[in-house]
């Protein structure tokens, strides 16, 4: 079903292993058995042991009452 990206061998190589294209999409299966894409891994912020999604950082920033707008980026958050 996929035979690569168009004029992009290298990204094929590195998103393709043991015949598998991985996405890099996050995602869980609900209760009723059903996947539920969430964000893509690359999206995520690295943490010593763990990763914490930047919608998540995100949602936490904004419940802060003296924060009115904010923005996360790998390595910057940015709030106003």
């Amino acid at each position: 079903m996929f035979a690569g990206y168009w004029n992009r061998p290298d990204s094929t190589v590195e998103a393709t292993s043991n015949l598998w294209f991985h996405t890099g999409d996050l995602g869980r299966i609900d209760e009723g058995g059903h996947l539920l894409s969430s964000i893509r891994k690359k999206d995520a912020l690295a943490a010593p042991g763990r990763e914490h999604l930047e919608l998540r950082v995100e949602k936490v920033l904004f419940s802060h009452a003296a924060i009115k707008d904010v923005a996360v980026h790998r390595g910057a958050v940015a709030t106003r």
